[in-house]
């Protein structure tokens, strides 16, 4: 677990130093199937560092967030891309009636659906680490957009791969099983992915109206 810990306490960016913790310990880390170091962690003021304050330590938090958003939707793109790789290879092997089960037009469609998502993924990615290079106004924005589309499309992505595998794919002998679970659990680090649509998209569409032109006044109607 990591030993120093930033966090937003209010308008307070803190730099928590955490003292010792076994597994068992309150805090300690939680096990689950995303095999990912995850962990609760009380805000100890003891240990507690003041980094920032007011509206420069919450930009500098969601910038970090930003970021992490960023480079997670670029990791996700990559695991989904290798899950694709998985089921090309797996489907061009097993057989199923005397033929392969890749000459199936369903799995053909599907395979081939995933692999235009993935793209249009991946170019997000890159538009988001552009916008971030370049400081722009839609940095976080972008970054978030990649980050929502490449944690769905990775999911989708192992989850069709892993049922292509049948019953195999559950089992740890196939690497699917791995790509499947991370897919599902690096997302979810984030908290409801319906939540953070609702976010997004009132950042955008919020912003928008804010902009928008008053609409016109209705015409007056004639006297009788």
């Amino acid at each position: 677990m990591a030993d120093l810990v930033a966090v937003l306490r209010g308008d307070e960016l803190l730099l928590l130093r955490q003292p010792d913790r076994g597994p068992a310990a309150p805090g300690g880390a939680v096990h689950n199937l995303g095999a990912l170091p995850l962990a609760d962690r009380p805000i100890d003021m003891e240990h507690a560092l003041v980094l920032a304050r007011g509206p420069a330590a919450v930009r500098a938090y969601r910038r970090a967030l930003s970021r992490w958003e960023l480079l997670t939707g670029a990791a996700l793109f990559g695991l989904g891309s290798k899950a694709l790789d998985i089921g090309v290879d797996y489907v061009m092997q097993r057989k199923a009636f005397g033929v392969l089960i890749g000459t199936f037009q369903t799995i053909q469609h599907r395979l081939a659906d995933n692999a235009i998502a993935l793209d249009g993924a991946r170019l997000l990615a890159y538009g988001a680490a552009w916008a971030q290079d370049e400081n722009l106004l839609t940095a976080d924005t972008s970054a978030s957009m990649a980050f929502l589309f490449a944690a769905e499309t990775a999911f989708k992505t192992a989850s069709e791969v892993l049922h292509f595998h049948g019953g195999y794919g559950y089992t740890l002998e196939y690497d699917i099983q791995l790509y499947f679970r991370r897919a599902k659990a690096w997302s979810l680090v984030a908290g409801d992915s319906r939540a953070a649509y609702a976010r997004l998209a009132h950042r955008v569409f919020g912003a928008a109206q804010a902009h928008a032109p008053a609409p016109a006044p209705a015409p007056a109607e004639r006297a009788g």
